[in-house]
């Protein structure tokens, strides 16, 4: 019974020796594309405003309720834009949104994020106030690889009984990928 599977198994294997019948072959491309490091610089030249870059909100006397003060953006990168508040707070001194300018591949896709969707902020005496910080949206770079884009916010304002006086600070952090 050995000899007989043996000399099948031989009769197989001589029958499909030699013969690419089941072979196949596939092209298959390599890539790989370099793009240019990107780069983030604040405005600290003022050119889109007077707070250096900074998500500023300027001064505030808060009224007798709570409430908000909102820097929306009001075109595409958020380097135009618009302060508002309930009536009851006053705003003056230097506002507007945060402003940088990206630099990276000629017309690259990137996305623009801010891992904190909200700020606490601190004064001298460690009172707090809290910043929701507003979504960039995505954008593109121009033909010479640059944009510029404004973070904006809204700024949780306590009524003139709980709210302590002094400059208020924080940090939060972007992050620019290409898509």
């Amino acid at each position: 019974m050995k000899k007989k599977l043996l000399a099948l198994g031989l009769a197989c294997a001589a029958l499909f020796a030699g013969h690419d019948a089941m072979a196949t072959d596939l092209e298959i491309t390599a890539q790989a594309t370099i793009a240019q490091p990107i780069t983030l610089t604040k405005d600290t030249d003022n050119t889109y405003g007077t707070t250096g870059g900074n998500l500023s909100f300027g001064t505030i006397i808060p009224g007798d309720s709570w409430g908000w003060v909102y820097i929306t953006p009001t075109n595409n990168t958020g380097t135009e834009y618009e302060i508002s508040s309930p009536d009851n707070i006053t705003i003056s001194g230097n506002y507007g949104t945060a402003v940088f300018t990206v630099k990276g591949s000629p017309n690259a896709l990137i996305d623009i994020s801010v891992p904190e969707s909200s700020v606490i902020l601190t004064n001298e005496n460690d009172n707090e106030l809290w910043v929701n910080i507003y979504q960039p949206n995505t954008n593109t770079l121009d033909d010479t690889g640059t944009t510029v884009i404004g973070i904006a916010g809204e700024l949780n304002v306590p009524n003139t009984g709980a709210a302590a006086t002094g400059t208020y600070t924080g940090t939060f952090y972007i992050t620019v990928n290409y898509q």
